[in-house]
């Protein structure tokens, strides 16, 4: 999104090391509870909140990242300084309804139409790195595909 001259700003809610939930766990082919770094944050563009994100990152790379100014660097910034390189991913997207509990973060009213972003991302060996969950402001996102002959790519891009 900065890349399409936007202001992108992330507020980190917290950073903590913790036992991975069973629905994660399963994603990345662990064991539920395997200690992880859990990273909570919103995104912000333009000055809206546009997205919650929590995301998972599998040892050993979650304990190369304790002490990292999440709101200043991203995450898969973080991972390439640890010489950690992200060579594909896996995401479905769905839509769902705004929880309460994420509706003053996102600033909307509860039951908002929002994107539920499922990802895994992997090494080169396909080794699970992070798993990402995103829930995305419907109102304020979209989803855009360009397809070509065999291929695709999608992008997320504001409303208009």
């Amino acid at each position: 999104m900065r890349a399409q001259g936007l202001v992108v700003t992330t507020q980190v809610l917290r950073v903590q090391m913790h036992g991975m939930i069973k629905r994660v766990a399963d994603s990345m082919g662990f064991a539920a509870g395997v200690r992880a770094l859990r990273l909570e944050r919103v995104r912000v563009v333009n000055d809206h909140p546009v997205a919650h994100q929590v995301s998972w990152i599998a040892e050993p790379y979650a304990e190369w990242l304790c002490g990292e100014d999440f709101s200043r660097t991203p995450l898969y910034v973080a991972l390439a300084g640890c010489g950690v390189r992200v060579a594909s991913a896996g995401e479905v997207i769905r839509p769902q309804l705004l929880p309460a509990s994420l509706a003053p973060l996102l600033r909307r009213a509860p039951g908002s139409p929002v994107f539920v972003s499922e990802r895994v991302s992997r090494d080169a060996d396909a080794v699970p790195i992070v798993h990402d969950t995103a829930v995305i402001d419907g109102h304020r996102m979209r989803v855009h595909a360009d397809r070509v002959a065999g291929g695709m790519s999608l992008a997320w891009k504001p409303a208009k």
